[in-house]
């Protein structure tokens, strides 16, 4: 018989999403996605360089998390592919936070009530079926 989720400890299923993320389930690889295409696109209407100097700001923050740093504003395309992890945008971090729960059944809040974590995960839910009705893509 093999092994449920149910049969799995919390500490143990939170440990094995934090290992295992950014493997096959991150979600901030439909936002890296997103935020390419949204740069090539007002490049195309704005002109490279107004929008590099943009993206190079936006992105900075999560490729330097990620170890990658860039000087050339035009890089960053490149290193938004290489940084990997994008909990560094607000948006990315609560994706994080439900696809923890979605498919590990762990939550990552710090409340202890209950009644807490249902608002928060459904507050969760709630922003991203939002973010996913304003996507000009199925996220």
């Amino acid at each position: 018989m093999s092994e449920t989720k149910a049969d799995i400890s919390v500490e143990e299923r939170a440990q094995i999403f934090h290992e295992s993320y950014g493997n096959d389930l991150d979600a901030g690889t439909t936002l890296a996605d997103l935020v390419i295409a949204a740069g090539n696109f007002l490049t195309r209407i704005i002109g490279a360089d107004a929008v590099d100097a943009g993206m190079a700001r936006i992105v900075e923050h999560v490729a330097s998390g990620s170890g990658w740093a860039f000087e050339n504003p035009s890089d960053w395309h490149p290193a938004l592919e290489r940084a990997g992890g994008f909990t560094g945008w607000p948006l990315g971090t609560r994706l994080h936070e439900l696809t923890a729960y979605a498919v590990y059944g762990v939550t990552l809040d710090d409340s202890e009530d209950p009644e807490d974590r249902v608002r928060h995960i459904e507050a969760l839910v709630t922003e991203a079926e939002a973010f996913a009705a304003q996507a000009s893509f199925p996220v």
